[in-house]
C-alpha cells in the first residue's frame, strides 16, 4: 500500500501570520493580566499605607498625651517634694520647740522641788 503524500493547501506565510497573531493575543492577555495584578497590588499597597499612617498618627497622638501627662506628673512631683521639705523643716522646728518646753518644764519642776526641799515642808 502506498500512501499518497500530504499536501498542504496553506502557504507558509499564512501559517506564520496565524502563529504570530496567536502569540500577539497571548502576549496581550498576559500584559492585561499583569496590568490588572499591578493595579490590584498598588491598590492594596495604598490601602495598607493609609491604614499604617492612621495607626502611626494614633500612636503619635497617644505618645503626645503621655508626654503631656508626664509633664503634669513631674510638676506635681516637684510640688510634693517641696511640701515634704517644708514638712521636714516644720517637724524639726516642732521637735526643737517641744525640747525647749520639756527643758523648761523639767527646770521648773527641779526649781519647785529644790524650794520644797530647801525651805522644808510647808
Amino acid at each position: 500500500m502506498t500512501q499518497s503524500p500530504i499536501t498542504v493547501t496553506y502557504s507558509l506565510e499564512e501559517i506564520l501570520k496565524q502563529i504570530n497573531y496567536k502569540l500577539d493575543k497571548i502576549d496581550e492577555k498576559f500584559e492585561n493580566k499583569l496590568d490588572n495584578f499591578q493595579k490590584e497590588t498598588n491598590a492594596k499597597f495604598d490601602t495598607f499605607q493609609k491604614e499604617t499612617k492612621a495607626e502611626f498618627d494614633k500612636i503619635n497622638e497617644r505618645l503626645s498625651n503621655v508626654e503631656k501627662s508626664q509633664t503634669k506628673v513631674e510638676t506635681r512631683l516637684d510640688s510634693i517634694e517641696t511640701d515634704v521639705k517644708e514638712l521636714k523643716g516644720s517637724s524639726k522646728a516642732q521637735i526643737w520647740t517641744l525640747i525647749g518646753i520639756l527643758i523648761t518644764a523639767v527646770g521648773g519642776f527641779l526649781v519647785a522641788v529644790g524650794r520644797f526641799v530647801i525651805s522644808g515642808n510647808p
